[in-house]
């Protein structure tokens, strides 16, 4: 294994066009356990947490940007996420633990690979059970289907983002200057094999969001909220997230933890918890592949939207 620590994102891009057959890495919290299960491979890691333009967060005008190597700590003690964007702190607060969010990058987490208890496995593991059609085998574990990959979509910060109209930047690795803007949800395919819209060379630069209406004098300033499953607070990966907007056109909401991509639906004006439920399991693949059972997730999905409701 070789390993490159370059201090510019021209630099990178340089590495990056001479051997595309390589990985990057910032907080490694997702990439190095992988690595350690087999699920990784590649033999060339960049690591772009020496990059400057990466990091930190600032505010031009009416947006927010946070560069995507900022750490999850970082993010969840910045005191205008504390207060303009509260529920982007919570989520962050509610990612793993304080070790591993000192580490992990808010990118990473918007780039984490999908999971699945068939999936994040040993290659021991694997052997024994016939291969996964995620790691190059014939069928899917899980639902024996030779075509479609259910691994789960994770990412906790995602449903938040996509409440907030947030925007991310991303650098295409053939040039050093091409900034693609896309809204959050864009990153996300759907298709459990591949889950990413952009390759593993492009580079994710930035999340940037539009500041909150209270701090820019209007009145109609959107309340968020959100809400996390699993068996474990500091330990284990979202078995649900639901994140929550209100405003006068109505409820947005965004989910992860159900599917291969985050389910969202925008400004529906139903307040009936059964019907928005519904309507998001109509976008997801929820099958028993995670540690709660489907029949308990589709019970609790209905139920955490119906207290966020009464929270509201």
């Amino acid at each position: 294994m070789s390993y490159t620590s370059p201090k510019t994102l021209a630099e990178t891009v340089a590495l990056i066009q001479r051997d595309e057959n390589s990985v990057y890495i910032a907080g490694g919290t997702d990439l190095m356990v992988r690595r350690s299960l087999g699920l990784e491979t590649t033999q060339h890691l960049i690591d772009l947490s020496g990059i400057s333009e990466l990091r930190g967060i600032t505010l031009d005008g009416d947006t927010l940007s946070i560069g995507a190597t900022t750490t999850l700590a970082e993010l969840a003690a910045n005191p205008t996420i504390q207060s303009d964007y509260s529920a982007l702190a919570e989520a962050a607060l509610s990612i793993a633990s304080p070790s591993i969010r000192n580490s992990a990058t808010v990118a990473g987490n918007l780039l984490c690979e999908n999971r699945c208890i068939y999936y994040d496995q040993s290659d021991f593991w694997q052997t024994a059970a016939g291969g996964c059609l995620k790691c190059g085998a014939e069928v899917c574990i899980a639902t024996g289907s030779a075509k479609h990959c259910y691994s789960v979509f994770i990412s906790d910060l995602a449903p938040v983002l996509i409440c907030l109209d947030a925007q991310i930047e991303v650098l295409d690795h053939s040039s050093a200057t091409a900034l693609i803007s896309k809204p959050v949800e864009w990153l996300y395919t759907g298709d459990g094999l591949a889950p990413h819209s952009i390759s593993k060379q492009d580079i994710l630069t930035r999340i940037v969001l539009p500041r909150p209406a209270s701090t820019l004098g209007h009145a109609d300033n959107p309340n968020i909220s959100f809400r996390k499953l699993r068996p474990r607070a500091s330990v284990d990966f979202t078995n649900l997230t639901i994140a929550m907007r209100r405003t006068k056109d109505g409820i947005t909401l965004a989910a992860s933890g159900i599917g291969p991509a985050p389910a969202v639906l925008r400004n529906t004006t139903t307040d009936d918890a059964s019907a928005l439920a519904a309507a998001l399991l109509k976008q997801s693949q929820m099958i028993d592949n995670v540690s709660y059972r489907r029949p308990y997730r589709k019970e609790m999905l209905i139920e955490t939207i119906r207290s966020m409701m009464v929270d509201e």
